[in-house]
């Protein structure tokens, strides 16, 4: 008696919602060509997922919260979520750079082998400003070590839609291109390289906030570590990477 009045209370409890956010925020510098130089590039990410929900008492509850249940003891959901992002990263003097991200997106989402959604739409943009705090300046042609201790902070802005509709139903709030939501960003980075090695280590943190529908994507951290090798080929340099998020 006491487990069944304790799952009722649970389930009548589940006011707000605090969903995943599948759109990532990856904008730890990482491995550059040249140091201090500004640069300019395309990233594509894909992250894929597939599971079968299931639920006691022949009930299925949404992932989002339980909003919705429907009459299905078993359901195979299949999700994509892919972005193409636009990113340049702008020096301005030794200590300060600008990175500047624009997401294109791909959203895909199957039930039992219905498709459900499949969006194609700009995401939400983000811009990330970060500052030196400790650093070599002997450029990128020394070949001595060289080492940067970097804090960052910057915003994502409420430019992509939110609002998507497809076949007749609104899109669950992770499959909407966008969030809806100005949100913050803080990063803390290191890096040391030399002639021929280097490593860097950086943690980024992105705090949600609250749309107009009242619903807000949970707060997220990572970190991010990598050691590469440097390789020079003629007049070119390639750096192949092998790291951990």
């Amino acid at each position: 008696m006491n487990r069944i009045f304790m799952l009722g209370a649970l389930a009548f409890s589940t006011l707000q919602s605090i969903g995943c956010d599948q759109c990532g925020c990856g904008l730890l510098q990482g491995v550059q060509p040249y140091d201090r130089s500004n640069n300019f590039g395309l990233q594509w990410r894909m992250r894929y997922l597939n599971g079968d929900v299931t639920s006691p008492g022949a009930m299925l509850l949404t992932k989002h919260g339980g909003h919705v249940a429907t009459a299905a003891p078993v359901a195979n959901y299949t999700e994509v979520y892919q972005a193409l992002e636009l990113r340049g990263q702008l020096w301005f003097g030794q200590r300060f750079n600008v990175t500047v991200s624009l997401p294109l997106v791909n959203n895909y989402q199957s039930v039992d082998g219905v498709r459900h959604a499949d969006t194609y739409a700009m995401g939400d943009p983000m811009v990330l400003g970060r500052y030196v705090l400790l650093g070599s300046f002997n450029g990128f042609d020394s070949s001595s070590v060289r080492q940067r201790l970097s804090v960052g902070l910057g915003v994502k802005s409420p430019l992509g839609r939110h609002d998507v509709q497809q076949y007749g139903e609104t899109l669950d709030h992770d499959l909407q291109p966008g969030t809806g939501t100005w949100d913050a960003l803080a990063s803390l980075e290191y890096m040391i390289r030399g002639p021929r090695y280097g490593g860097s280590l950086g943690a980024i943190g992105r705090f949600n906030g609250q749309n107009a529908d009242g619903h807000r994507m949970g707060h997220s951290a990572s970190i991010t570590g990598e050691f590469f090798r440097v390789l020079r080929v003629r007049r070119l340099q390639v750096l192949p990477a092998v790291g951990g998020y």
